[in-house]
């Protein structure tokens, strides 16, 4: 995602999700639950993919963190 905001030049608007309480990665079956997405704000200054990246992460964790809290 960070190179494609640096070469695009677009803005880009994370998601993060509370789907891993249930659908747990390389996981063959699926617990029922309720998904919960929460869209953060939008990035819109320019960043190099690496910085880009790294607030990706920052804010999607944090957030899906919440989100598994709640």
């Amino acid at each position: 995602m960070g190179v494609l905001h640096e070469v695009l030049k677009r803005p880009l608007v994370p998601i993060a999700l509370n789907t891993g309480m249930f659908w747990g990665r390389n996981a063959f079956t699926k617990k029922p639950g309720r998904a919960v997405f929460h869209i953060l704000p939008a990035i819109t200054e320019p960043l190099d993919a690496a910085t880009c990246r790294k607030r990706i992460q920052h804010q999607i964790e944090t957030a899906s963190d919440a989100l598994l809290n709640a």
